[in-house]
């Protein structure tokens, strides 16, 4: 399938490295409790430092797991324009560093930045900050300039609600 990338995040890749680094500590933190489980069912007792530390471990392992899903299935790695089927796919990913592409037509991406908002205006209004993307109920956040944004015109249209423009803004794919 023939698609027209808007904006890609330039370092997706040492992101992707970081969750996966991230999920390792995160096993690497559950494995802590192995031993005192298997204290316990060999007839030890453990202490209430014991209990203190498991539960400590297991709270903030669930708090950063759950922390890291839910950055990273809202921080769009990719957003690309499909011609063909006039919709709109965002690129995110799960915890473990795996690509989830989503899929929606352009009129359901709703309106981030003003409705005059033009090309110059995306990188001039948001430099280094992150800029967000209204899909249905979700909404994604994306780093708004170089070298990020692949087709600036393209991006501030789809970004100020003007997604119908897309299919005129962006040129027709080869054959």
């Amino acid at each position: 399938m023939t698609r027209v990338v808007l904006y890609r995040f330039a370092w997706i890749k040492q992101l992707r490295l970081l969750l996966r680094a991230k999920l390792l500590q995160l096993t690497a933190g559950v494995g802590i409790c192995v031993p005192a489980l298997q204290i316990y069912s060999a007839g030890g007792t453990l202490g209430l430092y014991d209990y203190g530390v498991i539960a400590a471990f297991s709270g903030g392992t669930i708090a950063v797991g759950s922390t890291l899903s839910w950055y990273a299935r809202r921080f769009a790695g990719e957003i690309a324009f499909l011609p063909k089927s006039d919709q709109i796919e965002v690129s995110t990913l799960t915890m473990a560093g795996h690509r989830l592409d989503r899929q929606y037509a352009p009129s359901d991406v709703g309106q981030s930045l003003p409705a005059s908002t033009a090309e110059t205006e995306l990188q001039s209004l948001h430099g280094a900050h992150m800029v967000p993307l209204n899909v249905d109920e979700h909404t994604y956040m994306l780093v708004g300039r170089p070298p990020h944004v692949r087709d600036p015109a393209a991006l501030a249209a789809l970004l100020a609600g003007r997604g119908s423009e897309l299919k005129r803004l962006v040129p027709d794919p080869p054959s």
